[in-house]
């Protein structure tokens, strides 16, 4: 065997449209010397995988592939491959496919010296038409109702008790469909009766009699049909003499040229009258033509990832393993599970480690195991950051991600292990921590190196995205340590959902929920990230709804961020005592509603050392009773212990641990929320008086209600310009909503009430 000497890491076979599952795979230890198969992929997307009873049946355009644990890979031919029909050799018989109709599940065997595996194909096989069909009924797609049905029911009223399932914009409604980088699949139902078993059956494709026609100004304009040549079913539509789409009449897709990219298209499609009778009217469709790639199923999103080699036997199952694009577009509510995923991001821990994991509906608490689920996940050994989808951007490119009112649903993806590499990748070298997660669903970096960083775009339009970590499903491990004995371990496990890095990000009628963190914004080396969001809900984020870190910028507008079981937005400024320049900033507008009610008990608090500062931190809630005010909303009484904090924002110093973040003094950023401001900027005058006091007492516990400072002295409220008025003269005379406090390296923003309200 000539062996092609390609330079990938072998992943395991999750296979295309047609493909229902891989073998159960043999993946040999390796041996010095030794050259073992350890995967084989089929792609079947270049046969036909639908016939007609006693249709002749060809395999020639299936493409395999064998994977080697020598990271190389070999191309093979169908004549080195054996086919199995059930328990059948049909290696030299194919026409036993379509002998009888049916769905057919095909064994392809490949066996070398170096191993053997198999890979099976689904067949269907249908009646041969004697007459004309009878078609029962004809409805739009599911996808289509399911498109409509989000945008019927979107609405932006915060108070309406199902607004978590619905996106913010009833307006800007376009769906959007990919140029020619790949067909747009446009298959209404077609219900007919089968006669064979008496029932009624939806049909996987029919030969359509379509109309298209083109938005021109303000009136759509019928395009020019004709039958292309050398061809029986494919046509082309043209506008004058300009090529604009081609239609493949049986597959039922629609091809949209390059230089149809934002144009508007009206789509009519009905079964041919040749060969079916129906009395329903044709079904239409519109859409508007973006650059991008169409994504049906959950392994074409692969397509996203342009920088990790262990996506590429996905890619190559999944048929677009030489696909470049900018931008993915969805067409359907999407799961993606781990056989959607390489299995090199999976690592297994070698002990149960007392992990617990809580079922949200019946309040048990079991281990990972006994709810079926796994105690593995991704490790990138490269850079300490484990990313499942990952884009580098180069100089001015953009990617966006168009979600066409659509789910991406990861709730089933397995939890995530938090562990480190102590000097080395042995087990004996690696020790579990309490950082809960860093891996990140979708990764966008761009070219923070060159001049005008922010050049690079990462966009996200009218998507719902499900994360795996809804804050009341996980728990604390118990007597469990990590590296160190102050470490209690914690196996959160939820994912992040986006991260971008040195560039600017657009949201636009996003939701977001149930993920460890829901939106990261990063900076690396001298980059600046700046990350806007608008119409954004996210909820039930297990630590934060934003975490802004270094040199990151965020701007929020009509957005509801509520319910985490963290503070809503969590900045940090890197090495705060030598860099004034990686600050990180927050604004918010009057639009957007900022929710997060905590008792301080919540599971980050616990991890991050920060239960006593709580403590002493609700000890000072005395000053503000004293005047009849509380930040533990919902307090009735100066005894009362159960009001919670909502806490908008907490800026600190690029560490883990509050006891070394209190002793931080340097600490810079800004969050600006309906006009009241968390200000550490040494430019500005209430920032350069907060670092002023700090800088005589930095134990002193700091006040600001816009631009007005105070400080705690011990026995009461000072200061700087009125020494010689009381407390009570101070605070009384605030009729805030909202004010900040400042602590050492700790900055937090709360909402202010009034005791017993």
């Amino acid at each position: 065997m000539d062996k092609k000497k390609v330079a990938i890491i072998a992943a395991s076979a999750v296979l295309g449209v047609s493909v229902v599952t891989a073998g159960a795979i043999l993946i040999p230890k390796l041996l010095k010397g030794s050259l073992e198969m350890t995967d084989f992929v089929v792609n079947p997307t270049g046969i036909k995988t639908t016939y007609e009873i006693e249709e002749e049946v060809s395999f020639d355009g299936l493409v395999m592939t064998a994977f080697f644990n020598d990271k190389t890979t070999d191309d093979v031919a169908l004549s080195e491959v054996k086919i199995y029909l059930g328990e059948e050799d049909i290696t030299s018989n194919l026409s036993k496919i379509t002998q009888t109709k049916g769905k057919k599940t095909v064994k392809i065997v490949y066996s070398t010296k170096y191993g053997e595996d198999f890979a099976e194909i689904e067949i269907t096989v249908n009646d041969k038409p004697d007459e004309r069909v009878t078609i029962l009924g004809f409805n739009e797609p599911t996808f289509v109702s399911d498109y409509k049905a989000n945008i019927a029911n979107a609405t932006n009223d915060k108070t309406d008790a199902n607004f978590e399932q619905k996106f913010f914009a009833n307006s800007g409604t376009e769906y959007y469909v990919v140029g020619d980088d790949n067909a747009f699949k446009f298959l209404p139902e077609a219900t007919v009766f089968d006669e064979q078993d008496f029932s009624t059956e939806t049909l996987t494709s029919f030969k359509a009699d379509s109309t298209v026609k083109v938005l021109d100004g303000t009136e759509f304009v019928t395009l020019t049909k004709g039958l292309k040549q050398g061809e029986t079913n494919v046509y082309e539509y043209y506008k004058d003499t300009t090529l604009l789409v081609t239609e493949n009449a049986t597959a039922n897709t629609f091809d949209f040229a390059d230089n149809t990219v934002g144009m508007v298209f009206e789509l009519s499609v009905q079964p041919n009258e040749i060969d079916y009778i129906f009395d329903d009217e044709a079904v239409s469709f519109t859409v508007k033509i973006v650059d991008g790639f169409n994504v049906y199923k959950a392994g074409e999103l692969s397509v996203f990832d342009n920088t990790q080699t262990e996506w590429e036997a996905i890619k190559i199952a999944n048929g677009v393993a030489n696909v470049t694009t900018n931008g993915v577009v969805l067409h359907q509510n999407t799961i993606l599970e781990s056989k959607d995923i390489p299995q090199e991001f999976y690592y297994t821990l070698p002990d149960t480690y007392n992990i617990k994991y809580k079922d949200a509906a019946t309040g048990d608490v079991k281990t990972p195991e006994e709810f079926g689920l796994t105690r593995t996940f991704l490790w990138n050994q490269y850079d300490g950051n484990p990313v499942i989808f990952e884009r580098l951007l180069q100089a001015g490119e953009s990617f966006t991600f168009y979600g066409n009112y659509f789910d991406l649903d990861t709730s089933k993806m397995p939890l995530v292990a938090s562990f480190w590499p102590d000097g080395g990748y042995g087990e004996s070298n690696t020790y579990y921590g309490n950082d809960f997660s860093n891996t990140a669903l979708f990764r966008a970096e761009g070219q923070s190196a060159t001049t005008g960083e922010q050049d690079e775009h990462f966009n996200f339009y009218n998507l719902a995205m499900k994360g795996n970590a809804k804050p009341n499903q996980l728990v604390l491990s118990s007597q469990t340590t990590g590296q160190y004995t102050d470490e209690t371990l914690v196996y959160a496990g939820g994912l992040i959902c986006t991260k971008v890095d040195s560039m600017t990000a657009n949201y636009d009628n996003v939701r977001t929920y149930n993920f460890f963190i829901s939106l990261f914004a990063e900076t690396k080396e001298s980059g600046t990230a700046i990350a806007n969001y608008n119409r954004t809900k996210v909820y039930d984020s297990f630590q934060d709804a934003l975490f802004l870190w270094g040199n990151a910028h965020a701007n929020i507008t009509n957005s509801y961020m509520k319910r985490a079981g963290g503070p809503l937005i969590l900045m940090q400024h890197i090495d705060p005592q030598t860099n004034d320049v990686d600050i990180p900033t927050a604004t918010i507008d009057e639009n957007s509603e900022m929710e997060a009610y905590l008792t301080g008990t919540e599971i980050w608090f616990s991890t991050v050392g920060g239960g006593s500062f709580i403590e002493q931190l609700k000890a000072l809630d005395g000053v503000f009773n004293a005047v009849g005010k509380t930040f533990l909303i919902g307090k009735t009484s100066p005894t009362d212990t159960n009001g919670k904090m909502n806490i908008i924002a907490l800026l600190t110093c690029n560490g883990n641990k509050a006891d070394q973040v209190l002793t931080m003094k340097e600490v810079q950023g800004t969050v600006n929320y309906k006009g009241y401001t968390l200000d550490r900027m040494n430019t500005t005058s209430t920032g350069a008086q907060i670092h002023g006091i700090m800088g005589v007492n930095a134990a002193a516990p700091i006040f600001s209600f816009g631009t007005s400072v105070y400080y705690f002295n011990g026995t009461g409220v000072s200061s700087l310009t009125e020494s010689d008025a009381s407390m009570s003269f101070y605070l009384s005379t605030q009729s805030a909503e909202y004010f900040s406090f400042y602590m050492g390296g700790l900055s937090v923003m709360f909402e202010l009430g009034t005791l017993g309200a």
